[in-house]
């Protein structure tokens, strides 16, 4: 396409596509030109969060307790971006909150809610207790196994991959 898609539908809500599809029912909008600027959105979001996957494994890497709990972050938003993208490419709105996505991901894949509740309490904990209560090196192998299991399934769920 290539301007960047419209700010509106980075963030496009429900009603509003509802709206835009009412629009192009009366003739009124190219709803093809929509769903294109869309898919823009959805795989910039899904580049984000394998960006966000590999900076966990690089993460995972380095020595000291400080970059394991980076790597919980990164596995979390990185599964946290993938998601976003996937409802927004099967349920043509973005779902930012973090009490929600799970919720709403987890209707499209099976066993995503409890990843991303997991994930996201794993993240919470490495970003915000001075002294969490698992050792945070031991959960990164397989937070990172099942972030980077989510996002494979995300992206073989979107067409034109690539």
């Amino acid at each position: 396409m290539g301007a960047s898609p419209p700010a509106e539908l980075v963030r496009i809500k429900k009603s509003e596509y509802v709206f835009l599809r009412r629009l192009h029912d009366a003739g009124l909008v190219d709803i093809a030109k929509v769903d294109a600027a869309i898919a823009e959105v959805v795989w910039a979001r899904m580049r984000l969060g394998m960006d966000l996957l590999r900076e966990a494994a690089l993460s995972r890497d380095r020595d000291g307790g400080r970059p394991a709990r980076r790597a919980l972050s990164m596995c979390y938003y990185g599964a946290y971006h993938c998601a976003r993208a996937l409802v927004l490419y099967v349920k043509k709105f973005d779902c930012d909150s973090h009490a929600e996505l799970p919720g709403e991901v987890g209707k499209i894949v099976k066993g995503a809610k409890e990843l991303l509740v997991r994930l996201r309490g794993l993240r919470n904990a490495a970003d915000y207790d001075p002294y969490p209560g698992q050792n945070p090196e031991a959960e990164v192998p397989a937070a990172f196994s099942e972030a980077l299991g989510f996002m494979e399934a995300c992206y073989e769920m979107l067409p034109d991959r690539g």
